[in-house]
Parts: C-alpha cells; sequence; structure tokens
C-alpha cells in the first residue's frame, strides 16, 4: 500500500509541474492587477465610510450648537 500511495504522490507532482508550466504569465498578471484593483477598491471604500461618518459628526455637532 504505501508503495501504491508512493507512485500515486510521484504522478501527482507530476501533474503539478505540468499544470504550472500552461499557466501563461499573462494570465498570472491578470490575476494580480484584479487583487491590486479589488485592494484599492476596499481602500476607497473605507475611506468613504469614514468620510460619511466625519461628516455625520460634523453635521450632528453643527445642528445641536448652532440651533
Amino acid at each position: 500500500m504505501k508503495s501504491l500511495n508512493s507512485v500515486v504522490d510521484i504522478i501527482d507532482s507530476q501533474q503539478d509541474e505540468k499544470n504550472r508550466r500552461r499557466v501563461p504569465e499573462s494570465t498570472f498578471f491578470a490575476l494580480t492587477k484584479t487583487a491590486v484593483n479589488r485592494k484599492w477598491i476596499c481602500l476607497s471604500a473605507l475611506f468613504d465610510l469614514i468620510c460619511y461618518i466625519s461628516n455625520a459628526y460634523l453635521i450632528d455637532f453643527v445642528v445641536n450648537n448652532y440651533n
């Protein structure tokens, strides 16, 4: 049984090497660019949320202090 597992592991490792070679570099860079864009979108959304909260507090302060 152990020898069969070794053979399966060898076949799996060879398949992994073949699959790694098939992925073109352009696909890798496209995926990387997508990940970077998503990161910036998340940061942008976080910044928008912070601005919204800050504006809400500012409006609340002005309304409560000047009325």
